[in-house]
Formats: C-alpha cells, sequence, structure tokens
C-alpha cells in the first residue's frame, strides 16, 4: 500500500445561502482523495488547542492526522454562492500562526513514499515559508517523491511572486499540477509556444520534472447550460498524454475541490483522474468519498454521452425486420446513441448486430432485470431503461457497471429511485403523466440527477424540454412519420 503526507492547512467552510458547514483544505483533500483510493495517507498541519471536531470528521475518512497545537484559530472561509466567489478568513488561523522549529517535519515524512504540498503554503506567513522550505529539502535529502499543486490564490499572491517562489525548487518536483490559467501564465514567462501538450512537455523537458499535469473546465452554454466539460494532460519530458478528444461531460453540484481530487488521480497515476473529479464534482463538499469508483466512472461516462448527444432514439416494433431497418436508418442519419425495447423481437440479438463502435447501445422495456440485464449486457447494451423500477433493477445494473434508468411517474417515486442509487431518471409517461410545470419543479428539487423524459415525445417537443432544463429525450414511435432530413436534423440539435 503507498504511503503519502500531504501537508498544509484545513479550514471551516460555510455556504452563504444553504448555511450548510464542512471542512475543507488543498492539501487535506488530496489526502482523504487518495485514502479512498486505497493509499495510506497521512495529514500534517497546525489547529487550535481547544479544536477537536475537525479532526473526528476527519478521522471518519481514513486519514490518519499528525496535528499541532497553538493558540490560534480556526481558519474559515464563506462560499457566497450569489456572486460566485470565496472570502478567506485566515490571517490569525493557527496554521499561519505556527512555529517551525516545532515540527520535526522531517521526522514525520520518514516512511512515506510521496509528500504533497501547494503553492498556497508559503504564502501564510513565515512560519508555513519556513515548513514549506523544509518539506522541499528534506524531500530530496531522503528521496522521498514530491508532489507540488501550483493552486494559485489572487487573494494570497500575485503569479509573479509565486513563481519567484517555486520556480527554483522545481528541479526536486516529481509531479507538478497545475490549472489552465496557471500553465498558459508560464507559458508566457518562460516564452513558450505551441499546443497546451507541446507546453506541458516542454515544462517538464526544461526543468527535468518526472511529470507535469494540466486540468481544464469548459463551462457550457445553450441546451447544456450549467455543464462542463473536463479533460487534462500529464506530459514526462518525452511523451505527452491527453483527454481532450474525450472530455467529459457532467453537471457540477460542487465547485470546490475536484481540482484536488484531480490531482490525487493523478499522484495515483490513474487513467480516470478526470472522472475522479468528476465523481468529486456530484455531492456537497471539498472531499473525495467513493467506495465503488469503477461503478461511479462508467455511470459518468454513459451519461456524459448521452447527455451529449441528448436523443435517445427507441426502436420498438413487432417485427424484427422493421425494427432492423429503422435501427440502421437512424445511425446512418445520425444517432449516437440508441435504445432497443425488449418488446421487439429478438432485440437483444438485434442489438449485438449493431457493431459501429461509436454508437451507445441500451435495452429499454426492462421487467425482470436479474435475467434481463446480464444476457443485454453480454450484447454490448451500457444502458438500461425500464417503465417503473422494479426490484433489484438499479443494482443489478450497477453490478455491471452500467447505467440504470429507472421510470418515474411522480415526484415521490423519483425520491424512493434516487434513495436506491439511481443517478439518472425516465420521467414517464411524458406525457400522461409529467406536466411541464411538474418538469420544471423536479429539476429545481433535483439539480444533481440526469432527467429524460420519454413516452409521447415528439420532435417539436426537443426544444422544449431542453429549455426546461431536461437533459435528454427519448423518442419512439415518433421517429417512423420523419424522414431522413427531419432525422438528421433531429440529431443535430
Amino acid at each position: 500500500m503507498a504511503r503519502i503526507i500531504c501537508i498544509g492547512e484545513a479550514m471551516k467552510r460555510y455556504m452563504s445561502k444553504t448555511g450548510k458547514q464542512s471542512i475543507g483544505g488543498a492539501e487535506l483533500n488530496v489526502a482523504v482523495a487518495l485514502s479512498s483510493l486505497g493509499w495510506k495517507t497521512t495529514w500534517l498541519s497546525v489547529l487550535p488547542k481547544n479544536d477537536e471536531g475537525m479532526i473526528a470528521a476527519i478521522s471518519q475518512t481514513g486519514v490518519e492526522s499528525v496535528i499541532i497545537r497553538n493558540d490560534g484559530e480556526v481558519g474559515k472561509y464563506t462560499v457566497i454562492e450569489d456572486e460566485q466567489r470565496v472570502q478567506y478568513q485566515r490571517e490569525n488561523s493557527a496554521f499561519a500562526l505556527m512555529d517551525p522549529d516545532e515540527i520535526n517535519v522531517r521526522t514525520f515524512m520518514q516512511g512515506h513514499e510521496w509528500v504533497h504540498i501547494t503553492g498556497i503554503t508559503p504564502f501564510l506567513g513565515q512560519g508555513p515559508r519556513a515548513l514549506w522550505n523544509r518539506v522541499m529539502i528534506f524531500s530530496e535529502l531522503d528521496d522521498i517523491k514530491l508532489s507540488l499543486d501550483i493552486n494559485h490564490r489572487s487573494a494570497l499572491c500575485s503569479r509573479d511572486e509565486l513563481w519567484d517562489v517555486i520556480e527554483p525548487h522545481l528541479r526536486k518536483v516529481h509531479l507538478l499540477t497545475m490549472s489552465k490559467q496557471d500553465l498558459h501564465w508560464i507559458a508566457s514567462k518562460e516564452g513558450m509556444l505551441g499546443s497546451e501538450e507541446e507546453i506541458c512537455k516542454q515544462i517538464a523537458r526544461k526543468w527535468l520534472i518526472n511529470r507535469v499535469g494540466c486540468t481544464f473546465k469548459e463551462t457550457q452554454t445553450g441546451r447544456l447550460k450549467g455543464w462542463e466539460k473536463r479533460w487534462s494532460i500529464v506530459a514526462t519530458p518525452s511523451e505527452v498524454e491527453s483527454s481532450r478528444e474525450n472530455k467529459i461531460l457532467h453537471r457540477p453540484i460542487e465547485h470546490l475541490g475536484s481540482g484536488d481530487a484531480w490531482v490525487a488521480g493523478i499522484i495515483q497515476n490513474e487513467k480516470n483522474a478526470d472522472l475522479i473529479a468528476v465523481i468529486q464534482q456530484s455531492t456537497f463538499g471539498d472531499f473525495f468519498l467513493s467506495n465503488n469508483v469503477d461503478c461511479q466512472s462508467a455511470e459518468f461516462k454513459i451519461i456524459s454521452r448521452i447527455v451529449n448527444t441528448g436523443i435517445i432514439p427507441i426502436i420498438r416494433s413487432s417485427s424484427r425486420e422493421l425494427a432492423e431497418k429503422e435501427a440502421e436508418r437512424v445511425v446512418v442519419n445520425g444517432a449516437q446513441c440508441i435504445e432497443f425495447s425488449l418488446d421487439t423481437p429478438d432485440c437483444i440479438q438485434l442489438l449485438g448486430s449493431i457493431k459501429e463502435k461509436e454508437i451507445l447501445k441500451g435495452i429499454g422495456t426492462v421487467k425482470k432485470p436479474i435475467k434481463e440485464v446480464l444476457k443485454s449486457y453480454k450484447s454490448g447494451a451500457r444502458f438500461f431503461l425500464s417503465p417503473n423500477n422494479p426490484e433489484e433493477f438499479i443494482r443489478e445494473c450497477k453490478m455491471f457497471n452500467s447505467l440504470a434508468i429507472p421510470g418515474v411517474s411522480s415526484i415521490e417515486e423519483a425520491e424512493v429511485a434516487v434513495s436506491q442509487g439511481a443517478v439518472c431518471l425516465k420521467l414517464f409517461h411524458s406525457k400522461n403523466d409529467w406536466s411541464i410545470e411538474e418538469m420544471v419543479n423536479i429539476r429545481r428539487l433535483m439539480p444533481e440527477i440526469v432527467l429524460i423524459p420519454v413516452g409521447g415525445v415528439m420532435a417539436e417537443d426537443v426544444e422544449t424540454m431542453f429549455e426546461i432544463g431536461m437533459d435528454a429525450v427519448g423518442i419512439g414511435d415518433a421517429l417512423q412519420f420523419m424522414d431522413d432530413a427531419e432525422l438528421q436534423t433531429l440529431f443535430s440539435k
């Protein structure tokens, strides 16, 4: 089991509108995420003599804490939600007022393979800067791998001031991580040209850094307003890996802490680091806490593809031949995913006959999940819809790292499905059981859940559905009344 020690300040967090409270701190967030990923993690920090609540909360995450006490305060920060900014109160925090001579940091670091720090710490006070410098020195002397997240905070220092502190130490760093803004600033400062991938490689080459990582978030507009696309770059002096062509589309519920979760994934050399960040943003709080990363990653990948295309054509027919022709027609005209209803003859075999790798395939009208999910999964189905929410449906889909989309006809049924682990709901029947007002209401009540109206949806309804916040729509019978040009227009939306 890999061991890492993360050194830095943690604070109490307050939400200005909801009053919610939690704990957060860049270095602690990384420790918590790596603990969830199976690492042995230690967090070294300084807290007030009279504060035990923070330690009690952190102990539940599996992170071991090494705490030095003094007479300072607990640092605080408030998220001003309406203004999308953070307000800090940390000048007199215990961490800022530390005496570095009271912390035998070299001894605490021994026995760890990694140490993680950020560019925040040296600007919290003279004591924190001295401690940060010692971590740099001892990591090199004792051959401990050093992870440094630039993590520029404009309230603490300018980028020039930050660069003056960290640049002389970069040759000691094994992993350097940063934001898009950090990357572009360094490129300008150092006169580096080329693509973002090439610039990451140039940074690794210039300072002989084993790996350089950069994370990107792209805010979406139009029907995808409120969604983001996340991707990243990891470069060595000679090679580069980029997920630019495989961006993860998701709706963030939490806007803080995702970069730290991503850093944890990169430290672990995890190919799913982007998805780890996405999972962290799907719940409130700075911490990444997941005991089933593979399942959640699979769900988010499937959701990303469904929401990105927006339209699920539903193939249903009393004739296998007609169903096969209709499936071929929608694929040729631009469908990126397709659902075969189980009440179509030989539908599982039909699903298996679609060989285009870029098509996401699903099965609908699931009523006997234990039998039907396994059989369909073997033929390539990766998402499953049911007219209701049969017993074991959600659990069975999760067993195969697939997406369950249970049907619900009311908010009460939706709440039950979500309590069972559903992250995506089929609003069925959208014409008979869901009014526009009810759809707007469930969107407001469940901002984190993917909502897909199905049942009686016509092509002319699609724009309205997107305008009220629905994430995708399922269209079945209406397909047969549309010509090829109309299908192309539909799928282009």
